[in-house]
């Protein structure tokens, strides 16, 4: 090649490649920045791939596989670049956790520079014709773009913390190349798990077609390693044409059953051999034991007789029918390896158990066909698809038989199958697929049809209809719970998801009847599915391929394969962003190549492989619904559109023959596997290349995997003569899974899956079965698990499954050779296997810190309160009854007086409740002995109904000449509850001071606690010898009962009508209780009640309310700032007037607002006032009660008064009427 003669390229890109290895095997730095500086490496590398290729050196041949032609650039230096490294193969040992990183970032720069050779060879391409000069450069510009974009977006390197086992930041698709199965050129035949360690091997096929081996899946190294030991060789002459894994003589060891044929192109004879395991499990027994051949058409694995053990279903060699015979000619390939004795045969011939085969149609099997073993009918008993040829002398058409499953009468008579449904397949109809598309719990069939040139291809969904799940009624957390039930009658429509049959009457019950949550598994006999091509077929979805993909061609079959061997490619289904409802992987042929040139038309050119996502029609936009099959009818239909969001990965290969899922080191999400066209070949034979695709879309979503083992050992296999294994590999194909789970909306979802339905033609089905949950936080509610077992109860329920987890299921029942009567489900075993994160041990760390720091909170907490409890227990023990505190201090204690800051504090609140009078100073309050007319033990007894608790308090109250009475009432503030003290009569303080708050109809006092709160303090009371510990002060003051209605008014009856007055106060009453009713109620500190006592304090409040609405100065006031509207029969009714309010309260705030009022209390008032003084000029010249006039003194002066004295008002009123009136004053702000 001449392009590479400049040395100065070739030293840099060996120079790159050796960079990237060495930073790959460690320089002292994280693996994730080593990788990241590989990449780096690789960049540069690629820069220099550049500068080598020469468009002018490129050929055509070259141009068509430009892979195939950098291979010997990249071999070109055998030579290490240093004692450890080995360029571009990039091996670094000690990077075992992010093995899987780099080898996929290897292959995402394979990739690039594959795109590169590409890009010079359109840029040659371009150099030979003048007319595509510029289609050519445009080429060349886009496809360097992706060819570093995809170096830039891929973040292989980059380890990543995050949800699940998300090893790279980029959201899409991932080129993982190889993973070990570069240095083969066959082909993936069948999976199988060889080794029972939970991951899925390869069984490859190698080129010659003469021999298979098991690759085994290294986790560790992150990529496929062959077992020298797990080969088998065909007899010489024979050609492999399909690998059947599986446990045919039921040890629970993997074995293989080969079929091949002779290339010649007259023979119709399919030979098939069968590959024990060995019982040390070192590899497969040398000698193969023989079976009956069967046609070219290929046998399909089922459990013929329900015992779990695998039988084939076919035509024999030697009995090829002929047209016009009947289904009879089907016979079945019995298994004899379960008697110990027999050593040579594995099958014998036998009559299919088909019940009144004669009276069937004949079925010949079709060859290519995609006959499955799939439960159809609902019972989750595994039934037959057959997909049949009719062939004449001017046409031939395929049709299709449903025998579904029926179990052995009480005689243990009848067992076998019976022909429930048959009819023709639309023209053209490819490989079938089978999958719940529409999540209706019921299996459907997808296919694809194209015209008779192969053109115009058609995506098609046969709707399995059944009875549908019942409304999604959650009758409880998990349901009803499973049994055994039949289809009840529910209110919900079945609409179009409603069975039906030909007959009206059966027709109008399906579509009343429902299927509850529980009864799953209960057999619909009525199911349809409906394979007419017909606009008014509802159960039919068409979606044209080219809408979807561009692309009108399907690669049906690989058309590069030998003549003699067909490889019919199927559209697989796998659920790649886990939304629970599967998706499609399919391989189109464009019609253009890379290039621009025209594209061979039959499959033997350039392919495309895209994912068509699963979609609902209501997502889809208007304008493309009619084009995706969406009508409008049935809003909740189902179609498809091309996944492009992050599929660069997949849109660059132009050369796949078949696409497929599997799950890549079992990290739970579908990755894709492709198989090429070889880079050493002609492409006209077996020889492929393997490719993987990482899946890293939608790690938020949620998943669930389910294993159903064959039986044949309980827990451990434990040979004679070797060490116990699990049996992980049996392949057993028959069983179904359905579930119910719910959405994020709340719905109850069913949903249905098959365990390995299909094993001819290669179909490269998983022996697990995946399924995604979607973003939901729920448990799986219900798992249904059926069998193959004939019996009566041949299926499991399981309940409460945690989603991202396998869950495996062995159904042993005695082992090998048992009776169906032996044991049933409650003998099988089940196993759940969490999967594991990353953050794992994050959770952990963060769960036991949370844990701690809790602990630590709790023991603090325990401290504070053993210590509050020690000091109340000392202040109970010095403690003093409060009456005998109170009405001993006559003998000999004359008078204690408040400290001057109480004096003051008296004044401000006389100020405050006083209506209409100046600044009356409050009296020195006194204690009251035992003369007195009003004493504490009548308020206690005779006025109250619960007595005051504090016993460590001094009372301080004024004169009052007859008795009261204690409410407890609502703070108009803060809505908590308040001890007040109703006096009927004004006191002597009061009448002397001549206030009007002081009426005939008697006054309010407010209980109100004074403690010094920095120092400990406590009175000595003279003559009795006592002591008050506490030494706090209970004082009663004067408040106006004004401020209490309003508060009650306008807190409680926020609706504004009028009402009598018994009305409002029982509204008001009524709306506290309620209140009350959840809340510790507490009233002054000193005065708290104790727990006991809460619900009596709350049916108190409620009532002291009617008692404070039944007093005089209450309807006066009542009057005062209501508007009173006149009754029948003489009442009134009151409803709450704004206006009368604020003008009660303009009048207090003009006589608080007032310079002489601030004069009188210097210490509260005064100090607010200096506190907040604006301006630098000493504030207490406006503190003074002087004889000039408020005109004479700065603006600043008088707003600040003003200021002050609407936030002391808003102290008595509720927070949003206190912003009203600061609204209405003007003031901006209040507290």
């Amino acid at each position: 090649m001449q392009g590479w003669s400049d040395e100065k390229c070739r030293r840099d890109f060996r120079v790159s490649l050796c960079s990237a290895s060495r930073q790959l095997n460690g320089d002292g730095s994280d693996p994730p920045q080593r990788i990241a500086a590989a990449k780096t490496a690789l960049s540069l590398g690629l820069t220099a791939v550049k500068e080598i290729l020469h468009p002018d050196s490129i050929s055509d041949r070259q141009c068509a596989d430009p892979e195939a032609w950098l291979a010997p650039v990249l071999a070109t230096y055998p030579t290490p670049c240093a004692p450890n490294d080995v360029p571009y193969k990039l091996r670094a040992a000690s990077l075992r956790k992010h093995k899987g990183q780099h080898k996929i970032l290897l292959g995402e720069f394979r990739t690039a520079m594959a795109l590169a050779c590409h890009a010079e060879c359109s840029s040659a391409v371009a150099k030979r014709s003048r007319a595509r000069r510029s289609i050519g450069i445009r080429k060349l510009n886009t496809a360097w773009a992706s060819a570093l974009l995809l170096l830039a977006t891929s973040t292989g390197a980059d380890a990543l913390f995050g949800i699940g086992e998300k090893r790279f930041k980029y959201e899409g698709l991932i080129n993982a190349g190889s993973l070990g199965l570069d240095q083969i050129n066959g082909q993936i035949a069948a999976w199988g798990d060889w080794n029972g360690d939970q991951f899925v091997d390869a069984i490859v096929v190698d080129a010659d077609r003469s021999t298979a081996s098991i690759h085994v899946w290294d986790h560790s190294d992150f990529g496929f390693k062959r077992s020298p030991a797990a080969t088998v060789q065909t007899p010489a002459g024979q050609k492999i044409s399909n690998v059947v894994a599986a446990d045919i003589n039921y040890d629970g060891r993997l074995d293989l059953l080969v079929m091949s044929q002779n290339p010649a192109s007259s023979s119709k004879e399919l030979s098939m051999q069968i590959f024990l395991g060995e019982e040390g499990g070192s590899g497969f027994k040398t000698t193969p034991l023989s079976s009956p051949s069967s046609t070219l058409a290929q046998p399909i694995s089922i459990d013929a007789s329900g015992d779990m053990q695998m039988d084939l279903l076919g035509i024999p060699f030697s009995d090829t029918p002929a047209a016009g015979k009947n289904a009879s000619d089907l016979k079945i390939w019995r298994n004899l390896l379960v008697d110990l004795s027999n050593s040579t045969a594995a099958f014998d011939i036998a009559d299919a158990p088909l019940l009144n085969a004669d009276a069937a149609p004949a079925c010949k099997l079709a060859n290519p066909h995609s006959s499955a073993f799939v439960d159809l009918n609902g019972d989750c008993l595994a039934d037959l698809f057959l997909v049949c040829s009719e062939e004449s002398f001017l046409s031939s058409k395929h049709t299709y038989q449903i025998w579904t499953a029926v179990k052995p009468n009480s005689k243990g008579q009848g067992s076998g199958f019976k022909l429930a449904s048959s009819g023709d397949l639309p023209p053209g109809t490819g490989a079938l697929s089978f999958g719940d598309v529409d999540r209706d719990g019921t299996i459907d069939v997808i296919f694809p049809t194209c015209d008779r040139s192969g053109d115009n291809c058609v995506v098609n969904v046969a709707f399995n209809r059944q009875v549908p799940l019942c409304s999604p009624r959650i009758d409880g957390f998990f349901g009803g719970g499973p049994g055994f039930g039949s289809l009840t009658t529910g209110k919900k429509d079945s609409g179009p998801h409603a069975n039906a049959t030909d007959v009206d009457q059966a027709k109008g019950k399906a579509e009343s009847a429902c299927r509850e949550a529980e009864d799953l598994c209960v057999a619909d006999d009525g199911f349809r599915i409906d394979f007419t091509v017909s606009k008014s077929n509802a159960d039919l979805l068409r979606v044209p391929l080219d809408k979807l993909t561009g692309d009108s061609r399907l690669l049906s079959s690989d058309a590069l394969a030998p003549s003699f061997l067909n490889l019919p490619n199927a559209l697989h289904l796998g659920d790649y962003n886990k939304d629970g409802y599967p998706d499609l992987v399919v391989v189109t042929i464009p019609d253009r190549t890379a290039a621009g040139g025209r594209n061979n038309a039959r499959g033997t050119g350039e392919t495309r492989a895209h994912i068509l996502r699963n979609l609902e029609c209501s997502k889809v936009p208007a304008s493309e619904k009619a084009d995706l099959g969406c009508v409008a009818d049935r809003p909740e239909g189902r179609t498809f559109i091309k996944v492009t969001a992050g599929a660069n990965s997949l849109e660059v290969l132009r050369d796949v023959r078949s696409a497929s899922w599997i799950d890549i080191d079992e990290d739970g999400t579908l990755d894709l596997v492709l198989q090429r066209t070889s880079s050493v070949s002609d492409g006209l034979d077996s020889s492929r290349r393997i490719t993987f695709v990482h899946n890293n879309y939608f790690h938020d979503s949620f998943f669930l995997k389910a294993l159903t083992l064959n039986g044949a050992c309980q827990g451990f296999c434990e040979p004679k003569d070797a060490p116990k294994f699990q049996p992980w590999g049996t392949n057993y194909g028959g069983a179904s899974y359905k579930f119910t789970v719910l959405d994020p909306n709340g719905v109850r979802r069913a949903q249905q899956v098959g365990q390995l339905p299909q094993t001819a033609y290669r179909s490269l089905l998983t022996p697990y079965s995946y399924f995604g949950l979607g973003r939901t936080n729920n448990y799986v509610e219900s798992l249904f698990i059926g069998s193959t077992r004939r019996q009566k109860e041949h299926f499991l329920a399981v309940e409460g499954v945690i989603p991202n987890s396998q869950v495996v299921i062995n159904p042993w029942q005695g082992g090998r050779g048992s009776e169906n009567e032996r044991g049933g489900p409650g003998t099988w075993t089940k196993q759940l296997y969490l999967h594991p994160g990353d953050w794992i041990p994050w959770v952990t760390v963060v769960l036991i810190t949370t844990i701690v720091g809790l602990a630590v909170i709790v023991v603090v907490l325990h401290i504070n309160e053993r210590r509050e409890d020690e000091r109340e227990r000392k202040r109970a023990v010095n403690a003093i009854n409060f009456d005998a505190l109170v009405w001993r201090l006559g003998d000999g204690f004359e008078r204690v007086w408040a400290r001057q800051e109480e004096q003051h504090f008296g004044a401000f609140c006389s100020v405050l409740t006083a209506p209409r009078s100046a600044v009356i100073p409050l009296r020195n309050p006194s204690f009251h002995h035992s003369g007195n007319k009003m004493t504490a033990t009548e308020t206690a007894t005779t006025g109250s109904r619960a007595e005051l608790r504090s016993r460590t308090s001094v009372l301080i109250h004024p004169d009052l000449a007859h008795g009261g009475r204690f409410l407890v009432l609502p703070h108009p503030r803060t809505g908590i509850p308040t001890y007040y003290l109703h006096s009927s009569h004004a006191s002597a303080s009061a009448s002397t001071a001549g206030s009007n708050a002081a009426s005939a109809d008697g006054e309010l006092f407010e209980l109100s606690t004074i403690k010094d709160t920095k120092h400990d303090r406590s009175w000595m009371v003279s003559g009795v010898n006592t002591v008050v510990s506490a030494g706090q002060l209970e004082v009663l003051s004067r408040v106006d009962v004004r401020f209490l209605v309003i508060s009650l008014l306008y807190s409680a009856l926020g609706d504004r009508k009028f009402r009598s007055l018994e009305d409002t106060f029982e509204q008001i009453a009524l709306g506290l209780y309620a209140k009350r009713s959840d809340e510790a109620v507490e009233a002054v500190a000193a005065l708290k009640a104790s727990t006991e006592a809460k619900d009596a304090d709350a049916s108190r409040e409620w009532s002291d309310i009617l008692t404070f609405g039944s007093l005089p100065l209450v309807h006066t006031a009542l009057a005062q700032v209501a508007d009173v509207q006149d009754l029948p029969g003489g009442e009134k009714a009151f409803r709450m007037s704004l206006s009368k309010v604020f003008a009660i309260l303009d009048d207090k705030h003009s006589r608080l607002a007032m310079r002489s009022t601030f004069a009188a209390a210097p210490n509260t008032l005064g100090r607010s006032f200096e506190r907040r003084w604006p301006l630098d000029s000493d504030p207490s010249a406006y503190l003074t009660d002087t004889p000039s006039t408020d005109a004479d003194e700065p603006k600043e002066a008088t707003q600040l008064r003003r200021t002050l004295a609407a936030e002391i008002i808003a102290t008595n009123l509720p927070p949003a009427l206190a912003a009203e009136y600061c609204t209405h004053l003007g003031i901006a702000s209040a507290t």
